[in-house]
C-alpha cells in the first residue's frame, strides 16, 4: 500500500464506474443553481469583453491609445512610434495583441477560479459537509495560481507530445530529400506524416487521460503545479480505459446538451441579421454553456477521489 500524502484526504472511498458518473450527475443537478450563476457570470463577462474588444479595435481607435497606438482621428503618431520607428498599423496591431493577451489571461483565471470552486464544493458535499458556495469560492482563490501553473504545464506537455514527433521526422526527411533527390521520398514523406498523425493523436489522448485529474489534485490535495501533474499521472496508472470512458461519456453529454444552441449560434454568423440578434444568440449560448460546464470538473472530482482511494488502498 502506498503512503498517503500529508495533504491528501484519507476518507475517500472507491466508487464503481456507475457511481462516479451518478455522483457527478447528482451533484450537477443539486448544485446547478450555484454553478450556473458562477459560469454564467464568467461567460457574460468574457462575451462582453470580447464584444467590446472587437468594437473598440475596429471602430473606436481611442482604446488603442492605452497601448501607445496611433490615433487616426488626431492625425499624429504616439510617442512609441517616434521612439521605436513603428508604423501606425504596427502600433495598432501591437495594441490589439496586447489587449487580446489580457483577455485570454483574464478568461483563463476566471475559468480556473470557478472550476476550483466547483471542485471544492462538490468534494465537501460528497463528504457530507455543509459548505457554502462562497466558502468554496474563497478557498479556490488560494489555489488559482497553482491551477494556472498546472494548466499551462499540462498544455505545454500535450503540445510537445503532439508536435515533437512531427518536428523530428520532418527535419530528418527534409535533410534526406535535399541530399538525395528522388520522387520516392515524396511517398515516404506522405506515409510518414500519416503514420505520425495517427500515432500523435493516440499519444495525445493517452497523455490527456493520464493528466485528467490534475485540477482536483491542486484544489483538494494542495499539490503544486508540477506535483499535481505527477499525482494525476500516478493515480490514473492502470485505469486508462475507465478514465477514458468517463471522459467520453461526459463529453458526449455536454455536446448533446449544447449542440443545438451552438449550431444555431454558428449558423447565425452567416445570416444578415441585426447585431442585436447576434447578441441574443451569444447570450443563449452562454446560458447553455453555463449549464454544461460544471459537468467536467464534477466528473474529475469524483474520478480523483475514486483513483486516490484505489491507489492508496482505501
Amino acid at each position: 500500500m502506498a503512503s498517503v500524502p500529508s495533504k491528501g484526504k484519507t476518507e475517500y472511498l472507491r466508487m464503481s464506474f456507475g457511481d462516479v458518473l451518478g455522483n457527478a450527475l447528482k451533484y450537477w443537478i443539486s448544485g446547478l443553481r450555484y454553478y450556473f450563476v458562477l459560469y454564467l457570470v464568467v461567460q457574460l463577462v468574457m462575451a462582453g469583453m470580447a464584444y467590446g474588444l472587437i468594437l473598440f479595435s475596429a471602430y473606436n481607435p481611442w482604446i488603442l491609445l492605452l497601448a501607445g497606438a496611433f490615433v487616426p482621428a488626431l492625425g499624429y503618431s504616439s510617442l512609441l512610434s517616434t521612439i521605436f520607428s513603428l508604423r501606425p498599423i504596427d502600433l495598432m496591431a501591437i495594441g490589439f495583441i496586447a489587449f487580446f493577451i489580457v483577455f485570454l489571461v483574464i478568461n483563463m483565471l476566471l475559468q480556473l477560479l470557478v472550476t476550483g470552486t466547483v471542485i471544492q464544493h462538490a468534494a465537501d458535499t460528497h463528504a457530507g459537509l455543509k459548505t457554502s458556495i462562497g466558502q468554496s469560492f474563497r478557498f479556490a482563490r488560494t489555489r488559482v495560481v497553482s491551477l494556472l501553473g498546472a494548466t499551462v504545464l499540462s498544455t505545454l506537455i500535450t503540445l510537445s507530445f503532439l508536435t515533437a514527433p512531427f518536428a523530428v521526422i520532418g527535419i530528418s526527411l527534409l535533410g534526406i530529400f535535399i541530399l538525395f533527390w528522388n520522387p520516392f521520398f515524396w511517398l515516404v514523406l506522405i506515409v510518414a506524416v500519416l503514420a505520425l498523425s495517427v500515432a500523435s493523436m493516440v499519444l495525445l489522448i493517452y497523455v490527456m487521460v493520464r493528466l485528467s485529474v490534475f485540477a482536483p489534485a491542486v484544489v483538494l490535495g494542495g499539490a503544486s503545479a508540477a506535483t499535481s501533474l505527477r499525482q494525476s499521472w500516478k493515480l490514473a496508472h492502470g485505469h486508462f480505459w475507465r478514465v477514458f470512458a468517463i471522459i467520453i461519456i461526459i463529453g458526449l453529454l455536454v455536446a448533446a446538451i449544447g449542440s443545438l444552441p451552438l449550431g444555431f449560434t454558428m449558423f447565425s454568423i452567416f445570416l444578415p441579421i441585426p447585431p442585436l440578434m447576434g447578441l441574443v444568440f451569444t447570450i443563449v449560448y452562454a446560458v447553455v454553456n453555463a449549464c454544461t460546464m460544471p459537468l467536467s470538473p464534477l466528473a474529475q472530482t469524483m474520478l480523483y477521489e475514486d483513483l486516490f482511494a484505489r491507489y492508496y488502498g482505501a
